[in-house]
């Protein structure tokens, strides 16, 4: 059966160093592939930052677009295109609900829509501390449901004694 996924993914463009110097890396014949990310820990419920780059010979080579897939197992999780801001690097937000193998493709494509470098790199991604404490909602509804018998309750009782 296939089931629904809760996930966030928001494009972002800005200017991004590796802040926690985490990235994955792999050289592709002359070029290398640096995707960098943070936070460092690949937790459930945290808004994971992808940087992309794409050097040769040390310094940055122009791409057009880059497209990005990350699988669940084998699985297709989000497939998109991110296309290059002038300023900045490429980056991609993303919010991973459930924790397991998965693996981030990118084809580095050029202007003319050749791919220049393509990479998938395997990671896990593990549960949150957090995890099992932030998705109770039946707590909300049984909070709320007896502040409103107590408000009842008090509302009710002056009402009584009024009448």
């Amino acid at each position: 059966s296939t089931g629904a996924f809760l996930m966030s993914v928001t494009l972002r463009v800005g200017v991004f160093a590796h802040s926690s110097g985490v990235s994955f890396e792999q050289k592709v014949g002359a070029y290398l592939v640096d995707i960098g990310y943070d936070p460092e820990a690949l937790v459930t419920g945290a808004t994971q930052v992808f940087d992309f780059s794409l050097k040769k010979n040390g310094q940055a080579v122009e791409v057009a677009s880059i497209w990005t897939r990350i699988l669940w197992g084998e699985k297709t999780y989000l497939a998109t295109g991110i296309n290059v801001p002038d300023l900045g690097k490429p980056t991609l937000l993303f919010t991973f609900q459930n924790p397991g193998a998965y693996s981030l493709e990118a084809s580095f494509r050029s202007q003319s829509g050749e791919e220049l470098a393509g990479v998938k790199f395997p990671f896990e991604v593990a549960l949150s501390e957090f995890e099992g404490t932030r998705d109770r909602p039946y707590m909300y509804y049984l909070l709320f449901f007896m502040l409103g018998a107590c408000v009842g309750y008090v509302a009710f009782s002056r009402f009584k004694t009024k009448g």
